[in-house]
């Protein structure tokens, strides 16, 4: 979580004036996640009433509402993934021009080692992942973190012995999960395996390409 909000601090530094940008997708990220759970508290409160209490009239108010709150959810979701792909087009287009800036600073023997064509491929690849890590994983990650939270809260307000239950099923299957995989130093290992038995490939290549990536930022960084 640290390194996700360095990472993003990071980017951020070549927008500064577009910042309200990403604080607008998770604003309307989580509004999207809050009506979602707001359409599921309506739909049980909808079945109360056609199944418990018979009010028809009050069920058939609350199905009207949670209608509306999915289409809110869509309208909410729509808007903040358009704020966060103005924001990453944005990066990706300063990334290319700061990156383009710090080859005017570089050497004659760098250019002598190191082709146009693949100075560019670099540049254009990694503002275009860069991109998509801004303009799809911000509002993704706000809907990642808030929906299993507003899930419990739901449980535990329409009765606290579905919140418990949910709690245990919950625990069961992160330890059943944690079981299967092997714990994470067994994922260590699975992957440094998988590593070593790539070698040169092209799949090492990508991995390596998503680490360059994550230090695209911190290399311009400190090459100020």
């Amino acid at each position: 979580m640290k390194s996700m909000r360095s990472l993003y601090k990071k980017l951020l530094q070549y927008v500064p004036d577009k910042r309200i940008w990403a604080y607008s997708s998770m604003a309307l990220s989580a509004a999207a996640v809050c009506s979602y759970m707001g359409a599921y508290w309506f739909l049980w409160q909808s079945i109360v009433s056609i199944l418990v209490i018979p009010a028809y009239e009050k069920a058939m108010y609350d199905a009207i509402i949670v209608v509306a709150l999915m289409i809110l959810r869509g309208i909410l979701n729509i808007a903040s993934a358009t704020c966060s792909h103005y924001l990453g087009f944005r990066l990706e287009t300063n990334l290319r021009k700061n990156g383009l800036h710090k080859l005017l600073d570089a050497s004659s023997s760098f250019f002598d080692h190191n082709s146009s064509g693949e100075i560019r491929k670099v540049i254009d690849d990694n503002a275009a992942e860069t991109h998509k890590t801004v303009a799809h994983l911000i509002p993704d990650n706000i809907t990642a973190v808030m929906t299993p939270v507003l899930m419990f809260v739901l449980m535990f307000a329409i009765d606290y012995r579905l919140g418990i239950l949910l709690i245990l099923t919950t625990v069961i299957g992160v330890l059943q999960y944690r079981k299967m995989s092997g714990g994470t130093e067994f994922l260590s290992g699975y992957s440094a395996a998988l590593q070593n038995e790539c070698g040169n490939s092209r799949i090492c290549q990508r991995n390596a390409d998503h680490k360059n990536l994550r230090c695209n930022c911190t290399v311009l960084q400190n090459s100020d």
